[in-house]
């Protein structure tokens, strides 16, 4: 950048004081005055002195006022002199006393301007004085004596007391002049050398701008320039200069420059606009540009190459827009989370979820809502992916709900850092997992159980006849499958009558306090819970029981237990041999306000089947062999009902596993299963590279068919043709799904074109051989198709989405229709994309 883009300030020029003026102005006049009053033959001298100090002022205030101050003082004094010369000397004589006091006058004066320059012009004024003393000796020079009167010497020497003071007054002006002319070159160096730093200051800064940076004239001509390194100017920037900057624009951008270049030279500050630019090697690019007034005739462009801002923006915004789509389409609970001011976003899916009106907005009340126990782990795992240890974070936790509940999610985010590296966002998804936590919490319980179950098998044939062993093992493992206070009540060899044969809780008083009330004592078979079961044979199970019910339906001899102790729930079950309850099992609740599940009953019957079982076969071994028979017989009674139970269960299962993939109506694959099939094949596809084909087809005028035929007729219809196409496509592999309502969809693998309308064609016929009546269709007596067919041969590197062959197979399906229906239309999908 040259010197020409800074403005210069012109240094100060040193002026004579107008008060020298004034003074020189006054002798003028004085020695006017004298003039007229003693006129002589010397006037012209008189003049020559007054032109003399004209010429002075005259040099002064035109335009070369750059002529030395000193010089000016000189001929100032020295017309002044010269003037008082000539009036003693016509006034008073040659040899008037008064010269000897003028040349000391004229001496003194010049000193006081510099001592030798003093001595030289005293030295000239004293010669000059002998020269006319010479002159007037000689004859040459005849100048008359006189002796004027005391009035005339009384006027030489107030006129030479006033040259002395007016002398002194225009040296003082004059030390004035000169301290004020130094101060000035002082302060033109101290501006100067200011100046020159800060030149180089803007030099150096101009220099390391990354921008394109140009003095121009009001017309665009580029007169100066400076090129930063990341411009990447495949040429010198000297090559630029008398050029045009319209050259590089566009119109439209030649037309925002030049109106920007004309506002600012017009006074209105600095102008922004973005501006397309050719650079010479890139290309056309987007600049920001920023046009300010350097003077009346320039300005200053800086120009930034934005173009790859403007294209992040643009990406950014894409995404934004992306991420929100994705955000309301989803079912997980989406978050943004800003790491440098620690707000948060949250989609609409977490009032949804967690039912919470309003979301936290930053992360101290995001951290509130997670579980006290679990809030470190999460913090410190957060911080850890913060900080660069791992790409992508993820964790389960429990989450606070509106109701004061936990749900268990399962989260997952990553990080979003900005161009240094330094974390900028995060964003995640958080999934509610609660459902699968509960139904994994119930398989690992029903894997303990059936763990349980086992030990207590292997117990029960380890203690072989002992019942007490029997009934013991029964409780202790029922308190610990169930819980929490087991009793078990065996009928009595009195008639009508039971006793307590086993009773166990982890609190030994607990046990003790049932043992003292109803250890030694025969209990009436009528009365209490256990009556209830002894009686009708069925299990009985009470939740959310008061303190008065649990009193009214026990038996009299607990009335104290339940003084000390509160009971939440009970379930009693009878313990069956041949149908015939020989004791009953019963739990208590007391540590926790939880009702007994539909499989607490199911878990407790079986246990009371297998003690029931064990005491019976220990009972009729030890009274007769012979009933051995008897027993292996109920013993396969009751594994068999555990099978049917096992089976029903596994039954549930399937049946839940086809209702959640089938179609109730037609008993094909439903939408769901649909979706995730296709999205299955076309991944197998792209590993093989094979074909595959996609066929949508509809029921031509099915509304008819339902209005005329009626609906239960419509769905025959439907199960009809459901069959028929499930009998055609019967390859592993092939799916045969109800689309819509009178829609389907076949997903057929490794089929090319020519497989697909041969199979189409074949389609067709069966089903014209099934011979549906259609009446009251437009194309056909009987149920007609209309169908749509797409093949594609999957590549790896292909973008083929199950939206692109549903949309071309419906647009394949389309065209049937709008042809006439009752045909097939084929679509391969590259040369669709093609």
């Amino acid at each position: 950048m040259t010197e020409a883009m800074i403005p210069s300030t012109p240094a100060p020029q040193p002026r004579l004081s107008p008060w020298m003026l004034v003074l020189l102005f006054e002798v003028i006049a004085a020695l006017g005055a004298l003039q007229f009053i003693y006129d002589s033959y010397t006037s012209w001298l008189w003049f020559a002195g007054m032109l003399l100090l004209g010429a002075l002022c005259g040099v002064v205030y035109l335009p070369s006022k750059g002529k030395s101050l000193y010089w000016t003082t000189i001929t100032a004094l020295g017309g002044m002199g010269l003037m008082l010369l000539v009036f003693m000397v016509s006034i008073t004589g040659v040899f008037s006393p008064l010269l000897g006091a003028w040349v000391l006058l004229v001496a003194a004066a010049f000193i006081l301007l510099g001592r030798r320059q003093g001595w030289a012009y005293g030295g000239l004024a004293l010669a000059a004085v002998l020269v006319v003393l010479t002159l007037q000796q000689t004859g040459v020079l005849h100048f008359e004596f006189r002796h004027p009167p005391p009035s005339i010497w009384l006027t030489e020497i107030l006129i030479l007391l006033t040259a002395v003071l007016l002398q002194r007054a225009m040296l003082l002006l004059f030390n004035r002049s000169e301290a004020a002319v130094k101060e000035a070159a002082q302060q033109k160096e101290k501006t100067h050398r200011a100046f020159e730093t800060s030149e180089a200051r803007n030099r150096a800064i101009l220099e390391a701008l990354p921008d394109i940076v140009f003095r121009l004239s009001p017309d665009g001509m580029i007169l100066d320039v400076s090129i930063g390194e990341q411009a990447n100017w495949p040429t010198r920037p000297e090559a630029l200069l008398r050029k045009r900057v319209q050259e590089f624009l566009t119109s439209r951008s030649t037309d925002q420059t030049m109106q920007a270049i004309s506002w600012s030279l017009s006074g209105y500050g600095m102008q922004t606009f973005e501006m397309e630019f050719r650079h010479p090697s890139q290309g056309l690019r987007i600049f920001e540009s920023r046009v300010v007034s350097l003077n009346e005739d320039s300005v200053i462009m800086f120009l930034r190459d934005i173009t790859v801002r403007m294209q992040a923006e643009k990406d950014l915004r894409e995404s934004y827009e992306r991420f929100e789509i994705v955000s309301k389409v989803t079912s997980d609970v989406m978050w943004d989370w800003d790491l440098q001011t620690d707000r948060l976003w949250w989609n609409e899916n977490y009032s949804v979820v967690f039912g919470h009106g309003a979301a936290p907005d930053h992360i101290d009340q995001w951290d509130d809502h997670i579980h006290p126990d679990e809030r470190a782990e999460v913090g410190r795992s957060l911080r850890f992916v913060i900080a660069g240890g791992s790409p992508v974070w993820s964790h389960n936790y429990r989450f606070l709900k509106s109701d004061g509940s936990y749900a268990d999610v399962y989260d997952r985010g990553v990080v979003l850092r900005d161009a240094q590296g330094n974390p900028a966002r995060m964003i995640g998804a958080m999934m509610d997992i609660s459902e699968q936590k509960r139904v994994e919490q119930e398989r690992t319980e029903r894997l303990y159980r059936m763990e349980i179950l086992d030990t207590v098998s292997r117990e029960l044939a380890d203690v072989g006849l002992n019942n007490d062993a029997v009934l013991q093992a029964i409780v202790k493992n029922s308190v610990r499958l169930i819980g929490d206070l087991c009793m078990v009540v065996l009928l009595s060899d009195q008639p009508g009558h039971t006793r307590l044969a086993a009773v166990h809780h982890p609190d030994e008083k607990i046990r003790d306090q049932i043992e003292f009330l109803l250890g030694n004592r025969l209990l009436s078979v009528n009365t209490g819970l256990s009556g209830e079961v002894f009686r009708s044979g069925a299990a009985v199970v009470l939740n959310g029981i008061s303190g008065r019910e649990s009193r009214y339906r026990f038996k009299k001899e607990l009335s104290p237990f339940f003084d000390s102790h509160e009971v939440y729930a009970s379930i009693s079950v009878p313990m069956l041999v041949q149908n015939r309850p020989i004791g009953v099992i019963t739990l208590l609740r007391l540590e926790q306000d939880r009702p007994y599940s539909t499989e607490d009953q199911t878990l407790l019957q079986n246990m009371a089947d297998r003690a029931g079982l064990t005491l019976s076969n220990a009972r009729l071994y030890a009274e007769n062999a012979d009933q051995a028979e008897q027993l292996r017989e109920a013993n396969a009674v009751l594994e068999q009902r555990i099978l049917e139970r096992t089976r029903e269960l596994a039954e549930a299962n399937e049946m839940l596993t086809r209702l959640a993939t089938q179609d109730g109506l037609t008993g094909l694959s439903n939408r769901r299963h649909f979706d995730e099939m296709i999205a299955l094949e076309i991944r197998r596809a792209k590993r093989t590279s094979q074909y595959l084909t996609l066929i949508l087809c509809d029921i031509d005028h099915f509304k008819l068919y339902n209005d005329n035929y009626g609906h239960p007729e419509g769905d025959q219809c439907l199960r009809q043709v459901a069959t028929t196409l499930k009998a055609m496509f019967r390859r592993a592999g092939d799916v045969v799904a109800r689309y819509g309502g009178e829609e389907f969809a076949m997903v057929l693998p490794n089929t090319g074109p020519e497989q697909a309308e041969l199979l189409v064609q074949r389609m067709q016929n069966e089903l014209y051989n099934l011979n549906l009546p259609h009446a009251f269709s437009k194309v056909s007596d009987r149920v007609t198709l209309s169908i749509g067919v797409v093949s594609s041969q999957v590549q790896d590197h292909d973008a083929v989405t199950p939206q692109m062959l549903i949309k071309a197979s419906d647009e394949a399906l389309y065209e049937s229709k709008h042809a006439g229906r009752n045909r097939a239309t084929f679509r391969v999908l590259q040369e669709e994309l093609s």
